[in-house]
């Protein structure tokens, strides 16, 4: 695996720089999604060993299938990312094709990201969509220095746009420029977002949807969607601090971020411990329902850096490890 300074000026000279930086930007959200810091504290994590089915050969997970390694096995088709050294010169001479040699070292698996691109994420300080995009480059970060492979799959509208398969270290800027691009949509309906993702990839692997799932009573049927998506599902909610526990008071109107439908009322004091009582209720009630299907939750308070929330939450739930 490249140390973080070797692949951070591999990506410096693919993308020119855009994509990565050393500098902290002024405004959060208009940094960039990956950068020196980040990589440093994630290079020694890997996806955990959850009994995800594998499906490539150039992994680093243990295993029984045929991968990469010293002691010859088998012949696969190269694929970007691999390492030169197993390529064999002598097959190309003869066939005019690339081959790597392979052993029954090791495994790879494949992380699908669903991102949840509906309006509802597009607020909040900062940005829940940016951050969002920021937890997702670090995973397919994780994933592809280890040569396992990467798909990103938009949510929204009732819709799942589904990306390419990504492998290797080489692929990161590539997923990144994915990450920027992905397209706004309207509404969640998070619901048909996950039945259309199930539809159009039938891969079980590791599945990852991140979202602030808030939805109108869908939340609970999208989970038992996402129970039967990979071997191992897991929810990573994303919580905005103002949403979780509001400081606002008085005569105030709300406005639904997604139809724009308004709302006026007075708030309390009292209303305000309320409201924080069942949103933390709601929270533990999504959890417990996930558990109940085999889905791991977690909450993701915007106010925590996301590798930060990597290193901590996420090994403690045993969804990365070193």
């Amino acid at each position: 695996m490249p140390s973080w300074r070797a692949l951070l000026g591999n990506l410096r000279a693919e993308a020119g720089s855009l994509l990565l930086s050393t500098a902290p930007p002024p405004d959060a959200d208009a940094g960039p999604l990956l950068d020196e810091d980040v990589l440093r504290q994630i290079e020694r994590l890997s996806l955990a060993e959850l009994g995800a089915s594998t499906d490539g050969l150039t992994g680093e997970h243990g295993g029984r299938r045929k991968t990469q390694a010293i002691e010859f096995a088998d012949y696969r088709g190269y694929v970007p990312g691999d390492d030169f050294r197993l390529i064999d010169w002598n097959a190309y001479a003869r066939l005019g094709e690339l081959f790597v040699r392979t052993s029954l070292a090791q495994e790879n698996a494949t992380l699908t990201l669903l991102l949840d691109c509906s309006r509802s994420m597009d607020w909040g300080r900062p940005n829940k969509l940016r951050y969002a995009k920021r937890l997702a480059a670090a995973l397919g970060a994780i994933a592809l220095l280890h040569h396992d492979t990467v798909r990103l799959c938009a949510i929204g509208d009732g819709l799942a746009t589904l990306g390419a398969p990504l492998h290797g270290y080489h692929a990161l800027s590539t997923f990144v420029e994915e990450l920027e691009e992905l397209p706004m949509a309207t509404t969640t309906e998070l619901r048909r977002g996950v039945e259309a993702y199930r539809r159009i990839c039938d891969h079980r692997g590791i599945v990852m949807l991140i979202s602030d799932l808030l939805v109108p009573a869908e939340q609970e049927e999208a989970v038992s969607y996402l129970a039967g998506a990979g071997v191992t599902a897991a929810v990573l909610h994303i919580v905005d601090a103002a949403e979780a526990a509001p400081t606002v008071g008085g005569a105030v109107q709300l406005r639904d971020h997604e139809t724009g439908d308004v709302v006026t009322l007075t708030v309390t004091p009292r209303l305000r411990r309320r409201y924080a009582a069942r949103f933390a209720a709601w929270s533990q009630e999504l959890s417990a329902y996930c558990a109940a299907h085999q889905v791991r939750y977690v909450r993701v308070p915007t106010a925590v850096p996301p590798a930060e929330l990597i290193v901590e939450a996420l090994r403690r739930e045993g969804l990365v490890g070193r």
